[in-house]
């Protein structure tokens, strides 16, 4: 009778282990998970780093983590899953960074929301057999972030610009703009000491013709949060325009220019380019002719030119900042017969 007991006990047990086994929980010896580092690091960004340690050596693993508002997420209970397999296998006792991602929480549930979290991995021994560790559970809570928004810049000038932004929000302990351009460092500067939530800045020293990158931004605790990035272009060191073409004969013509705005840069040379064919530049054939010119109104006297003939003119000038030719619009007028 008590050998038919243990051997319907002993079936019982085998049973429980097949249905159960596949669950151990993070305090079997053979591995431990360790939470290396987990916090906010953008607006709506949680990184995960996550260390393992222990015996791994000679199987096949998973690892990542559950995220759930339930408090104890585990394979049954969650709403996201995040994982890296085909893990390698490691040496007994070697630290093991086995899983680091950004993931965008506030994609999937409002602000002021508790979330739980807990890494797992997965081990499949001998190819078949899989059994599942945890580490502790943790919380992290999703903050009501300000809003953020950069406008359109304004009063762009070949070195200065008026930069807007607004901020909505709670808790907010400090405002600004950051700008760069492709050629330059990367500047800040606070606006907090404005009060609403309008902001502007003016900014100069920027150099001319140049594309310029923009975003606002607000910094709430520890968390610093960003609008939308916006370009803009300052204005060239100059503006050359072509005012007109008068006292025009068979073989000469006499044209008039413009040079203004020059942003402290003197101009050193201008003059005009002509052409029978559109577009004429300083390169053209017959044409490039050049006289002095500073800023404000210059003519020249071309000549040489053939009877009845359309030509093409446009004023240029070059200054001592950029070396730059500027062009003003083109104009054309037609040689008496």
């Amino acid at each position: 009778m008590m050998n038919k007991l243990f051997f319907k006990i002993q079936i019982f047990i085998a049973i429980l282990v097949l249905f159960c086994g596949c669950e151990k929980v993070q305090n079997d010896d053979t591995l431990k998970i360790t939470k290396a580092e987990i916090k906010w690091v953008s607006k709506i960004t949680h990184n995960f780093h996550i260390t393992l340690q222990g015996e791994i050596k000679d199987t096949t693993f998973k690892c990542g983590v559950f995220i759930s508002e339930a408090e104890l997420p585990d394979k049954d209970n969650y709403k996201f899953c995040f994982y890296v397999d085909s893990i390698p296998p490691h040496e007994l006792g070697n630290p093991i960074d086995c899983f680091t991602k950004k993931i965008d929480i506030n994609s999937y549930k409002s602000p002021n929301t508790t979330l739980y979290w807990r890494a797992f991995i997965r081990i499949k021994i001998s190819g078949s057999e899989e059994f599942t560790y945890y580490s502790e559970t943790g919380n992290f809570d999703i903050p009501d972030f300000p809003d953020v928004t950069t406008y359109k810049v304004v009063n762009i000038t070949c070195g200065a610009a008026t930069l807007q932004g607004e901020v909505t929000g709670v808790n907010v302990t400090d405002k600004g703009f950051s700008w760069y351009s492709d050629d330059s460092e990367t500047f800040y500067q606070s606006c907090e000491e404005q009060q609403g939530d309008y902001f502007t800045l003016d900014i100069d020293d920027l150099s001319s013709s140049t594309l310029y990158y923009v975003r606002a931004y607000a910094t709430q605790l520890e968390d610093t949060i960003w609008g939308d990035i916006r370009d803009f272009t300052t204005a060239a060191p100059f503006a050359v325009e072509t005012t007109g073409v008068y006292d025009i004969t068979p073989a000469s013509a006499t044209c008039s220019g413009e040079v203004t705005g020059d942003c402290g840069f003197p101009v050193f040379m201008g003059g005009f380019c002509w052409s029978e064919s559109p577009n004429p530049t300083i390169n053209d054939d017959n044409s490039g002719n050049s006289c002095d010119a500073g800023t404000g109104v210059f003519d020249y006297t071309i000549t040489e030119l053939k009877p009845n003939t359309l030509y093409y003119v446009r004023a240029f000038a070059m200054n001592t900042q950029t070396r730059a030719i500027e062009y003003g619009e083109i104009i054309t007028f037609t040689t008496g017969e």
